[in-house]
């Protein structure tokens, strides 16, 4: 398999890392692409426009799909988008998958056939 996977966690600056409510789940993606034989990257960055520096790096690692996690906010208007998310999927050039919540909330990366 010829692929690369660059994972980058963005967060906002009002979201405290040091609970580790971040970095695990991705991590433990990272890893499971990595043994799959997946050229993997992750980094995670702390910032007050997590859609601008998800965009900006899209742009400047030229990348053909974006993927974005969806939180299950209850908002009328969009139910299964965050801010970020929306604003990358409205903003994007590139396509854009929208993974929901359910999903990220499973503990295996389900495999293909």
């Amino acid at each position: 398999m010829d692929a690369k996977v660059r994972l980058l966690e963005v967060v906002d600056n009002d979201l405290d890392t040091s609970s580790g409510a971040t970095g695990p789940p991705v991590k433990r993606l990272a890893s499971t692409l990595s043994g799959l034989g997946v050229d993997t990257a992750w980094d995670l960055v702390v910032s007050d426009d997590p859609a601008d520096v998800i965009l900006r790096t899209a742009r400047q690692l030229g990348s053909p799909l974006l993927v974005v996690g969806a939180h299950d906010h209850r908002e009328i208007e969009h139910p299964a988008l965050g801010r970020v998310s929306l604003a990358v999927v409205r903003d994007s050039p590139h396509p854009v998958l929208v993974v929901p919540a359910r999903a990220m909330r499973r503990r295996e990366v389900p495999m293909a056939r």
